[in-house]
């Protein structure tokens, strides 16, 4: 007679999906030890990626589809741990902040050219993340996206929260959570989906409904409507979407397979697997790693049955093995890029398809200009699932749960989160343009510049970067700094690798944390932008955090091979405050105080860990020592990478 154990292991798979809890799941694998260690089943991607994508409305990442570690642990914590961090722009209130500007009247902005302008009482805008502060009933927050001057959250129970204003038309001055409510009839719908653009608000229903808000000129916040087809968020005509989904339709199959199916049917499109809209195009991607992309009119249509194909983007003869097909594509409004299966990651900008679409319109003769996708070089191979584009910045999400952060922030508005005035400058950010726009140096674009939620980092960079213990001693170097900017890039790295080591190596013999499941304190779900702001959902271990907070505290903390400690000399080591503990026991054994009284114990207490640091004084990568007294940094720069270019 046959078991369960001698089924076929993908009939395994396929058996358990039909189990309706994690529960039911775990029980099942404790029954059997077989089942119990055979990783690849208790943690079966298949599984726990449909549990959290029903549970908590977790928008799919096809880059990480197989993770079954990462979506098991994201179900587990999604309850109680996610929370909404945003930075940038506050206009309209985007953040969340009440905001004045709306008690003048500000220029309209429909592109990213146009500034707006500001207040002298407007709340301030934050280049550090700041949680975003939403009722408490909200409940656990499973998808984010932001607007043009709004930021919107999808709850696990299917409620739709909105901060800010749907248009440049301030009907709300940002400290106001408002829901968007279903309409009459429809009391008890549950969204699954939702898509927030610079004027309107859609959302998808549990049974295919699509709802829609927007914002008139009377800057009234209009009733939602229902549209009853079934089908997905109705941005383009129905005829058109189907088309889509009809002319690229076929039987979804293993790389090799994908690979002999386009060698006999060299004109099949595969099914499709993601799309995007654009301000002017609709771009997808096939599962056999095509990508195709077609103009929308200004009245809404587009030329679907015959779209442009990027062709050169895939190499057919190494799609089953060298892994160079396209897997997704993400953007909006004016930007985009694509994820391709070897960890590459190719961005662009319409202005490229809008050049391709009328060289293949008006003739076939090339053309002196060559359009080109980038090859940002911390964006390859380091694990990027999801981008996501604001009017002239951007971000990446990676798969350990950091985010970096690429382009310009307008006025210096904190868009790229890496800091607020004065921590930018030793985040490579340098002050270019009339008015003072920020740009991230070319430099930086070498190992990416993260995005960090931990206060503690800011108070320590805030110590550093304005000299430290002496700051009379390192005025010319910070003179120098922000006059150079090669030396700029180069603090800015040294300021970078300190950053990313800040939890990486805590002792175990100290650590004593429970609950601990591998990932960083602080790890990034997903990521937002759009216009002037950004915003992240985060999974926040507030244990570990504190811990690792503690750790620095007590000068318990080790710091890599090579680097500087990040704590003062006068803290105390390991060995020392196990001496202190035993004197103290053994004073209190006496009966006198555990402790010899100190005037300077107040002090202390009081002081930071890194007191006695100061601005760094390094060896540069031309040979030059910065100026100064203090010892040089047992550090070196690494070589600098510069931006590659792929021509479709």
């Amino acid at each position: 007679m046959t078991g369960f154990l001698d089924l076929p292991f993908d009939i395994l798979l396929q058996v358990v999906q039909h189990l309706g809890s994690a529960q039911d799941f775990l029980a099942l694998c404790t029954t059997c030890r077989e089942l119990y260690d055979a990783e690849e089943f208790v943690y079966a991607p298949s599984f726990w990626s449909r549990l959290a994508r029903e549970k908590f409305r977790v928008p799919n990442r096809p880059v990480v589809q197989a993770d079954g570690r990462r979506w098991r642990s994201l179900y587990r914590r999604m309850l109680k741990e996610t929370k909404v961090y945003v930075w940038g722009n506050n206009d309209r209130g985007s953040l969340g902040k009440p905001s004045r500007s709306h008690h003048h009247i500000a220029g309209r902005r429909f592109g990213p050219h146009v500034r707006p302008q500001v207040t002298p009482n407007a709340q301030a805008n934050t280049g550090w993340p700041q949680e975003l502060d939403l009722p408490k009933d909200v409940g656990s927050i499973a998808d984010l996206q932001c607007g043009g001057w709004c930021t919107a959250a999808l709850t696990s129970s299917g409620k739709i929260f909105v901060v800010g204003s749907l248009s440049d038309s301030p009907h709300t001055d940002g400290s106001i959570t408002w829901e968007c409510a279903p309409p009459a009839g429809y009391e008890h719908e549950h969204y699954q989906q939702f898509s927030v653009g610079r004027s309107h608000l859609l959302a998808l229903g549990g049974e295919g409904q699509v709802y829609c808000w927007m914002v008139w000129k009377s800057s009234q916040l209009q009733e939602p409507t229902e549209d009853s087809q079934s089908a997905p968020l109705r941005t383009l005509p129905e005829r058109d979407i189907s088309v889509v989904a009809t002319t690229a339709e076929s039987p979804r199959s293993s790389p090799s397979a994908r690979s002999e199916a386009h060698q006999k049917d060299p004109i099949s499109t595969g099914a499709v697997v993601n799309w995007i809209l654009l301000e002017s195009f609709l771009v997808w991607v096939t599962d056999i790693g095509r990508v195709f992309a077609t103009h929308i009119h200004e009245d809404g249509t587009a030329l679907i049955t015959s779209p442009l194909e990027l062709t050169s983007l895939v190499d057919h003869n190494a799609v089953s093995g060298a892994g160079s097909d396209i897997l997704d594509v993400q953007g909006s409004f004016r930007d985009f890029a694509l994820l391709r299966a070897n960890g590459e990651v190719l961005s662009s900008n319409q202005d490229m398809l809008t050049h391709l679409w009328s060289i293949r319109v008006e003739t076939d003769s090339p053309t002196q200009w060559s359009p080109r996708f980038r090859k940002i070089p911390a964006l390859q191979h380091t694990g990027v699932i999801q981008l996501a584009f604001g009017d002239w910045h951007f971000h990446a999400l990676h798969r350990d749960g950091h985010i970096t952060s690429y382009g310009k922030e307008m006025s210096f508005c904190g868009s790229l989160g890496l800091g607020d005035t004065g921590i930018d400058m030793v985040r490579g950010i340098k002050s270019t343009g009339f008015g003072g726009d920020g740009v991230l140096l070319e430099q930086c674009n070498t190992n990416g510049r993260r995005v960090f939620f931990e206060n503690q980092m800011k108070e320590w960079m805030d110590h550093v970067r304005t000299g430290g213990k002496d700051k009379g001693e390192a005025v010319s170097r910070m003179d120098a700094v922000f006059a150079d900017d090669e030396q700029r890039a180069e603090v800015s790295e040294w300021f970078e690798c300190r950053l990313r080591d800040w939890d990486r190596d805590v002792p175990a013999s100290v650590a004593n944390i429970t609950n601990d499941d591998g990932l960083a304190a602080f790890f990034a779900l997903s990521v937002a932008a759009a216009g002037w702001h950004s915003g992240a959902l985060v999974l926040q271990n507030d244990n570990k955090a504190a811990q690792i907070r503690k750790r620095y505290e007590q000068g318990l903390l080790e710091q890599p091979e090579g680097q500087s400690s990040i704590l003062s000399d006068g803290q105390s080591s390991l060995v020392d405050k196990t001496k202190a503990l035993v004197m103290g026991l053994g004073r209190s054994f006496l009966g006198l105080p555990e402790t010899e009284p100190s005037a300077e114990t107040s002090a202390n207490e009081l002081a930071p860990p890194w007191q006695n640091e100061t601005f760094p004084r390094l060896r540069l990568k031309s040979g030059q020592v910065m100026e100064g007294q203090i010892p040089i940094e047992d550090w070196s720069c690494p070589e600098w990478k510069t931006t590659e270019y792929h021509e479709p």
